[in-house]
Order: structure tokens, then sequence, then C-alpha cells
């Protein structure tokens, strides 16, 4: 992605593959694998901390001076089933993990981070 409201003058984007699987006639699975990167300025305004950050934290927070590259990493699975020709219902577990100059940041406290969620809709 390109910055166009000036959020932090950098680029950022992700890239990823998946495959789908249909299991049978209602319902498919699809595995994805995926990272993201940016450059140094967003790194410094999401994982950077300035010496007066430092300071401020009264030792919590290291000073830290990140590069740019990438920063996450995840695997995630679906599951949809497909109730009716516009009906379905969908559940997903994700797990993304901060990698490189994201990771040794002070203010990563955990690298990791695993998610479950699911969606009940319809397609017209």
């Amino acid at each position: 992605g390109v910055d166009l409201m000036g959020e932090f003058n950098s680029y950022k984007g992700e890239l990823g593959a998946g495959y789908v699987a249909p299991i049978n006639e209602s319902l498919r699975g699809m595995i994805e694998l995926d990272t993201a990167f940016a450059g140094e300025n967003y790194f410094d305004d999401y994982f950077g901390v300035s010496g007066a950050q430092a300071a401020a934290s009264a030792g919590r927070l290291a000073a830290y001076n990140p590069d740019g590259g990438f920063y996450r990493a995840g695997l995630s699975g679906t599951l949809r089933y497909q109730f009716t020709q516009g009906a379905f219902v969908s559940g997903l577990a994700r797990y993304d993990w901060l990698v490189g100059d994201a990771s040794d940041s002070s203010v990563s406290k955990d690298d990791a981070m695993f998610y479950l969620g699911g969606n009940v809709g319809y397609q017209f």
C-alpha cells in the first residue's frame, strides 16, 4: 500500500499465497501463508523507541531504531459451509508472528498472536 493520508510517510505491503480445496459440494477449506513488509518510516512509527520515549518510560523500554523490511508472517486456515446458493457460515484460525526488526523492538512484548473467528453471511 501507499500512504495516501500521510500517516507514516512510507510504504507497506503484503505478499501471500493460498490454496482452496473443495471438500464436498457445500464445504470448502482454504489455507494461506502470507507476510507483510514496510519501509523504515513505518517501522519507526510502530516499532521504534526514541531516546526521549525510553527515558519517559522509566526504564521499561529501551531506545530502538529499526530498519525497514519484513515484519510479520502469518498462517491461516478457513472452512466455509454453503447452506444455500447465497447463505454461508465460515470459521477462521490464524497464527501471526513478528519477524526481523519488529520482533526485536522493546515495544514488542509478545512475538506471536493466535486468532479464532467466524462469519455468517449471504452473498447476492
